[in-house]
């Protein structure tokens, strides 16, 4: 739309005066889809994301020292499911040439759905070694705008035809004259863009005991990759419904008829698939205390720092903005004494020529280098369960880049109840570019059920994302069940096994 605004507003400056009517229709459409490992984990259980509580493979790749715990051999998995939530907006502005302009807006929110991790550990001797996989950042968007826009324009052009425009006629003459050109068009512009951004962490770890406090190292190999396919294009069309001469001289007359043409068409569009591959090394130092009714632990983990490799293919097709190419007077007839042209004259519109820019690019994207500490307690006074942990990341020259902070109590009756909050923030720059994790607030009660060294943990939890969605969503749709309290519910669970 802007650019059909554009070659209008250009068209009106050439010498002479428009008068438009424009109706404009649009609408916008997205999806994005995210996911929360770090709270989500915490809320299944205290120790996968505790580094005080963390045990055997439980909150390994948060505090490799907890696999010093591990007896013979231990294996964790985790996996939850998601909600998915949307909103409806229907927002107006009132627009110069135009007036009230209506832009339905349809966002869709994804909790994404998928295993959190995975691992196992075996101990050799006064080392236990282990191996895991984390689920790591997950972001996926998709979104679709289009507006449509139809017009109809009355242009006043202004001319002077002299005897140059005559090849018969031999005394000089001037002839002002006004020509109203009448037409209707409209345009189509478009944006489709689906993005889709993974990382996936794999670390190794040992650990072992000396004197009642557990040490442990992990080196982390974080797997960069994802996509971006955009695709842009306008395709207005103008058509000429009518024209008018008239003259602005004392003393000549103009029985004229006019017909204006358009030649060509303008075309504008831009589609390119870009590719971001890269890998990331870094290593995780943690030390552990536990005891009966208090324990306590810290890690810190140092990121190197990745060069993400970006790798474009595209095409772009440029087209001009309208023009007049000619003012054709073959057909025109003048009769001198009479002071009077007759006969037919022509007008033509036409583009530029289209250009198309072909090739591909490769350049390589910086992610600086981050730290992270994380620190917990848990106190076990009798049969209560009192938790608290802290994580800050920080990417260097960007300043704090991560937050999360969990808190919890619970009670060991027949089996454990534990009720848990948790707040998270994470934004992960590449170069200049922001990739934000919405922030959010998570509520959870969970338990565990154990038998024979297998433990099953469960749980059911909320953030505020999903609830803003879901429940707006319920709210606005008749096609979305209101499903009350279970808007703001989704599940998780893990299992854990060890000897």
């Amino acid at each position: 739309m802007g650019h059909l605004m554009l070659a209008l507003a250009i068209l009106s400056q050439w010498g002479g005066d428009s008068i438009l009517n424009i109706d404009v229709n649009a609408s916008l459409s997205g999806a994005l889809a995210y996911n929360y490992v770090d709270p989500y984990l915490y809320l299944i259980n205290y120790s996968y994301e505790n580094p005080g509580s963390a045990s055997g493979m439980r909150g390994a790749f948060v505090n490799p020292a907890a696999l010093a715990s591990v007896k013979s051999a231990s294996a964790s998995f985790s996996a939850g499911f998601g909600r998915v939530g949307g909103i409806n907006l229907n927002l107006s502005s009132n627009l110069p040439y135009v007036g009230e302009v209506g832009l339905p807006v349809t966002l869709y929110a994804e909790e994404k759905s998928g295993i959190y991790m995975g691992g196992a550990a075996v101990r050799i001797g006064e080392v236990v070694l282990g191996l895991a996989y984390v689920q790591g950042d997950r972001f996926e968007s998709e979104i679709d705008a289009r507006g449509e826009l139809n017009f109809t324009a009355t242009y006043s052009y202004r001319d002077t035809l002299t005897e140059l425009d005559f090849p018969d006629v031999d005394e000089p003459m001037t002839v002002p004259v006004l020509i109203d050109l009448y037409g209707k068009g409209g345009g189509i512009i478009s944006v489709e863009n689906r993005t889709k951004l993974k990382s996936t962490p794999v670390l190794l770890m040992l650990a072992t005991q000396d004197k009642g406090i557990n040490y442990g190292i992990s080196f982390r190999l974080n797997t960069f990759n994802g996509f971006i396919d955009y695709t842009d294009t306008l395709t207005p069309v103008l058509k000429p419904t009518g024209a008018n001469v008239y003259s602005e001289s004392d003393i000549w007359d103009v029985g004229v008829q006019l017909i204006a043409q358009i030649e060509g068409g303008e075309l504008y569009a831009n589609r390119y698939f870009t590719t971001l591959t890269g890998n990331e090394l870094g290593a995780v130092f943690g030390i552990q205390k536990q005891g009966q009714e208090f324990s306590w632990g810290a890690s810190l983990e140092q990121d190197l720092g990745a060069q993400i490799l970006e790798v474009r293919n595209g095409k772009g097709v440029r087209g001009g903005l309208p023009r007049i190419v000619e003012i054709n007077t073959q057909n025109l007839e003048v009769d001198q004494d009479s002071r009077i042209i007759k006969g037919q004259m022509k007008v033509v519109f036409g583009y530029d020529s289209l250009r198309e820019i072909e090739g591909e690019s490769r350049t390589l994207l910086t992610l600086p280098p981050r730290t992270s500490i994380r620190g917990g307690i848990q106190a076990t006074p009798g049969d209560w369960i009192i938790d608290a942990t802290l994580a800050m990341a920080g990417t260097w020259g960007e300043g704090n880049t991560e937050a999360f902070f969990g808190t919890g109590f619970g009670y060991n009756w027949k089996v454990p109840i534990r009720f848990s909050q948790a707040v998270f923030y994470r934004v992960t720059k590449i170069e200049e570019v922001p990739i934000y994790t919405i922030p959010a607030l998570f509520f959870g009660v969970s338990t565990t059920l154990a038998w024979k060294g297998i433990e099953l943990d469960l749980s059911v939890r909320a953030n505020t994302t999903t609830a803003l969605f879901g429940n707006y969503a319920a709210a606005i749709d008749p096609s979305v069940p209101n499903l009350g309290i279970l808007n703001y519910i989704s599940a998780g669970a893990a299992l854990t096994y060890g000897f």
